[in-house]
């Protein structure tokens, strides 16, 4: 199948409209109050289209929505990509800053919310908007029309007649969704993806899963490319069956794995690793998952093992908000190595380079060894990070390759591997210092389940690191778990020089809205706790 050709003639909407024919008795979306079959899903896509363009939603028209991934937020994506516009998930856990300044700077033709909402998400939404009545919040039920908990809703011939137009005009080089990055080093960037990026994903992932029939959680915000892009488009395409949590419960997702029959699972490391830690999840996982994918940051090497272990496939991917697409997948078959230290190989239709130095860019195949930039190129990556042009060239070479932002080397067997991003990297002694490679040789322990390394100011080095590790299950009241052991750890695996000269053990990693860790917050409580332990004379290793 040639993928650039087919998404150049059909849209996202376009190919999910097919499957949706051709798996119209199959069930497509659940959630705690009502299941869909293709058919039923159909239905409620094209009135809810139908019900946007009579309120002049049209090509080109942003619509934002406040909710909890549901089977509601799935027919407004849908719907919304049918009429050409452009998807804006609001995450419920966003509070009034952030909401404010995401709106005001994607201005949104029409923004809803979803009312089985908490009242103080909504409360928050309301207070972003103020007194702008261009962004005055609509109750999602009320405006598509429907009775709650009913899926009989149908078109008129003239609506039929002016969405099928709707359709025949779709453009598949124009965005399809605005995704604002996590904001961690400044405020949030809107940044517009392709239709043909999202179609592209959906095609490409359904095929690298190798699933016939996936049926899939999917709870990862909906504000994300990991539940947009990642699970819904892959799936839809493939004819399978999404089940919709509103957010992230260990017990309760372990339920559904069983109830749902759900064979497959996409989520971030640390819900993985709650996951495992669960008693009980081994059996219900044997007995119901073929697969379980991850990405958005490494899954260590202790619960691969597992995974391994218990027979499960498992495949990590590599994207962003920027390009939608994962650039890299593992191969089928990879090592524990190779799927706990890399994030696997290129997608061989994509252009790959890695830059050492601004005068050392060299093409991935002959890279081995080199650690840089990873920049990549191809026609469905970002079109451009709204309203801010000065950022869209940065974001650039002079030649048109996409600067991840990402530090990554590539391995001897041609994986890449990640060891930072640029903003994250730091100089100790002249030394440069990426935390990823130190995260790992603090997760290769046993004791450990996660860790996390950030640094902070020294009169000596300038910077050193600091690491924050959160101990696994069986170890969380070991009393030989200790700063100095664990600053050993690192010694034995690395050069002296990148050990942290802290260690703080803690119980959980603070979270951003999208489940990613939060550097950014643990980047000042690093200043702080430095601070107070060189005061009181702390350790100093």
């Amino acid at each position: 199948m040639n993928v650039d050709k087919l998404i150049k003639e059909k849209s996202l909407s376009q190919l999910l409209t097919e499957s949706r024919e051709k798996y119209r008795n199959q069930p497509a979306a659940g959630d705690a109050t009502r299941t869909l079959t293709y058919e039923e899903l159909g239905a409620e896509v094209d009135h809810l289209s139908a019900q946007l363009m009579r309120a002049g939603v049209g090509h080109g028209d942003t619509v934002a929505f406040m909710t909890n991934p549901s089977v509601e937020f799935m027919v407004a994506y849908l719907a919304v990509l049918q009429v050409g516009g452009i998807w804006l998930g609001l995450n419920p856990a966003y509070k009034r800053q952030e909401l404010a300044h995401i709106l005001a700077d994607a201005e949104p033709d029409l923004v809803l919310f979803n009312p089985s909402l908490k009242a103080q998400s909504v409360d928050e939404l309301r207070a972003a908007v103020g007194k702008n009545d261009s962004f005055k919040p609509q109750n999602f039920d009320d405006f598509h029309g429907r009775e709650v908990g009913s899926s009989k809703v149908f078109l008129t011939q003239r609506d039929a007649e002016t969405l099928q137009a709707c359709r025949s005009k779709l453009k598949v080089s124009v965005p399809g969704a605005l995704f604002y990055t996590s904001g961690t080093t400044g405020k949030p960037k809107g940044a517009l993806a392709h239709q043909a990026a999202l179609a592209r994903i959906a095609i490409v992932q359904s095929k690298r899963w190798g699933v016939s029939t996936p049926r899939v959680l999917c709870n990862l915000p909906v504000n994300h490319t990991g539940c947009v892009g990642d699970i819904v488009g892959p799936v839809q395409y493939a004819g399978g069956y999404l089940f919709f949590m509103e957010n992230f419960d260990v017990p309760a997702t372990v339920n559904a794995i069983k109830t749902e029959r759900l064979n497959a699972l996409f989520q971030i490391p640390t819900q993985i690793i709650s996951l495992m830690n669960y008693d009980g999840f081994e059996a219900v996982a044997q007995e119901n998952l073929c697969l379980v994918a991850w990405g958005g940051a490494a899954l260590p090497t202790t619960y691969v093992m597992k995974l391994r272990d218990w027979g499960i496939r498992m495949t990590t991917v590599y994207g962003s908000s920027e390009t939608v697409a994962s650039l890299t997948s593992s191969r089928e078959g990879a090592s524990v190595d190779e799927l706990a230290n890399s994030v696997g190989v290129p997608d061989p239709e994509f252009r790959m380079k890695i830059a050492e130095s601004a005068d050392r860019v060299l093409d991935f195949t002959e890279a081995k060894g080199v650690t840089g930039e990873v920049y990549v190129k191809h026609w469905t990556f970002l079109p451009g990070y709204l309203n801010l042009p000065e950022a869209t060239r940065e974001a650039f070479t002079d030649d048109g390759w996409l600067k991840t932002g990402d530090i990554g080397r590539v391995t001897s067997d041609g994986n890449l591997q990640l060891v930072g991003r640029t903003s994250e990297m730091f100089k100790s002694g002249g030394y440069n210092i990426y935390p990823l490679e130190i995260e790992d040789a603090l997760e290769s322990a046993p004791e450990v389940a996660q860790a996390v390394v950030t640094s902070v100011p020294d009169d000596k080095y300038s910077e050193v690191g600091f690491a924050f590790v959160v101990l696994a299950t069986d170890f969380s009241t070991s009393s030989h778990v200790t700063e100095s052991a664990l600053i050993r750890q690192c010694k034995n695996k690395l050069a002296r020089y990148k050990a942290p000269k802290f260690v703080e053990i803690i119980e959980g990693l603070p979270t951003l809205p999208n489940g990613k860790i939060d550097r950014k917050a643990l980047k000042c409580l690093a200043n702080e706790l430095s601070k107070k332990r060189r005061t009181e004379g702390g350790l100093n290793v």
